[in-house]
């Protein structure tokens, strides 16, 4: 048997587009495989790549670089008809939308949905139309079973024809293990001895950072702290001006939108990560965190119960309790050998269930499972 033709379809390729660090560790003896970019050039999509740091070696990298949506549509559909792949990913709501339909009615090929998030964030009338839309794909990958019992509209009757299959986010141990003892917390103005409290994420309501400023501002801890604020967003003078409010602006560090390399480096220079969010799929920014043996302390929604179970690989607290997880944080800033041992297990948690590769392996599987179901 041949290998098969993956194509991997984003809308564009942002610097945290998790889908994409799973396309470039897919297996080229396993598999052809073509990463498109509907909004990117070739050109644009080639230099991303390279600003990531990334290996594509054996991945073909197009860039159809339109930006009207019919257009797109138009190119989208060109390059599937022509390219004639055994198999579409799609990740990204347009595109996913026009590659399912096309494939559909051709019934050239099966088409495989990725979902990253909760649509119970959306209102009745966007999950009708979305769970419509998607109705054709032949499976579907959710990266958390919360997300795979909570999506599907009514039982699933809309995806009587899609075979569904929860496949974590996975992160390259390797990678980040080469970014163990390469934080510098005075390149940010932290002392050394500081007890810092990280989050890395975008800065936007469903995060709830609000609760995390006002549960910081009330540790009863004697430690001198920080607080670092890795991401940008639309919320970030309001959290500034939070901030100065609660009088503790300037033990709040706000780092920004940066590289990946530079989020790692941050991850090191972290005594506990604090995720109060409120809305997720599931966190590669907590698994990474957990990957360089940061305690987490995580809001109790489904998703990061997955990945945190309390007291064995972090804390957990009632989502937008800001007493609860300022006691979380005093806890494990006054005792260090809980935070070491809770640090050490989530490691060990990592290991044995994100490994990046295991889950490429599994994305595989997954794929060679559909196309036999198609060809049966």
């Amino acid at each position: 048997m041949s290998k098969p033709k993956i194509l991997f379809v984003l809308n564009i390729l942002h610097p945290g587009t998790g889908p994409f660090q799973r396309a470039i560790r897919f297996d080229d003896d396993r598999a052809e495989t073509t990463i498109l970019s509907c909004y990117d050039t070739t050109e644009q999509l080639t230099a991303k790549v390279a600003a990531l740091g990334s290996t594509v070696a054996g991945k073909r990298l197009v860039g159809l670089g339109e930006r009207g949506k019919l257009r797109c549509a138009r190119a989208l559909c060109r390059f599937i008809k022509q390219h004639r792949p055994d198999v579409i990913q799609v990740n990204h709501t347009f595109s996913a939308v026009v590659a399912t339909a096309f494939a559909a009615i051709r019934r050239s090929c099966p088409s495989v949905r990725f979902e990253g998030t909760m649509f119970e964030r959306y209102g009745w009338a966007k999950r009708l139309g979305l769970g419509m839309a998607y109705a054709p794909n032949s499976g579907v990958i959710a990266v958390s079973h919360a997300i795979n019992e909570g999506n599907p509209l009514w039982g699933g009757a809309l995806e009587r024809r899609s075979a569904r299959r929860v496949i974590y986010n996975g992160v390259d141990i390797a990678e980040l293990d080469r970014y163990r003892h390469t934080g510098d917390r005075s390149a940010w103005g932290i002392p050394e001895d500081a007890f810092v409290i990280g989050s890395v994420s975008d800065l936007k309501p469903t995060k709830d950072l609000p609760t995390l400023l006002a549960a910081v501002s009330r540790m009863s801890s004697p430690k001198d702290w920080r607080l670092l604020l890795v991401g940008g967003g639309p919320l970030e003078a309001d959290l500034r001006a939070q901030a100065t409010e609660l009088g503790i602006a300037d033990r709040v560090v706000f780092a920004g939108q940066v590289e990946r390399r530079e989020v790692y480096r941050l991850l090191d220079v972290m005594d506990v990560f604090a995720f109060p969010t409120l809305v997720e799929g599931l966190s590669e920014a907590l698994v990474q965190a957990m990957c360089f043996e940061v305690t987490p302390v995580v809001s109790d929604i489904a998703p990061n119960l997955e990945v945190v179970s309390p007291g064995e690989h972090g804390l957990v607290f009632p989502a937008r309790d800001v007493d609860a997880l300022s006691d979380c944080l005093t806890r494990l800033s006054d005792d260090l050998r809980l935070r070491s041992r809770l640090g050490l297990a989530a490691r060990q948690r990592v290991d044995e269930s994100f490994d990046i590769y295991r889950i490429v392996e599994q994305y595989h599987e997954f794929y060679e499972e559909i196309i036999d179901r198609r060809a049966a």
